[in-house]
């Protein structure tokens, strides 16, 4: 894994590892409204994670590793939101964190669970 990387997650593999949320083609089959259905909770998911306290940010990144800036997070659509990547950092890292730098996926797994209950709840 290259360095700088361990807390960024693409936004397409936590989707997908967090099978709650709605698909593409299921919401295009329904009100076609991608913000409303997979944006604005995917983004209110990381925004409980942090008021509880598990994560201490998060940010939307490029593939360049950089956030995206204010002017173009407030023209994210879909089809650029699901190329992104989620940079976090956690509230409490354990001191030693080789065993999950070695894991990656399993902070994809756990991020994806926890984005899967708080879905839950905002149902």
């Amino acid at each position: 894994m290259a360095a700088g990387t361990a807390n960024t997650l693409s936004v397409s593999s936590l989707l997908k590892a967090a099978p709650d949320f709605p698909s593409y083609e299921r919401v295009m089959a329904g009100d076609r409204n991608l913000s409303k259905s997979i944006i604005k909770p995917f983004e209110a998911c990381f925004d409980q994670l942090v008021e509880a306290e598990f994560l201490s940010e998060w940010a939307y990144w490029n593939a360049r590793n950089q956030p995206l800036t204010d002017a173009q997070l407030a023209a994210l659509a879909y089809n650029t939101f699901i190329k992104l990547y989620v940079h976090f950092e956690f509230k409490h890292t354990p001191p030693d964190q080789t065993p999950r730098l070695e894991a990656s996926t399993h902070s994809l797994h756990n991020i994806a669970l926890l984005l899967n209950i708080f879905l839950n709840i905002a149902k």
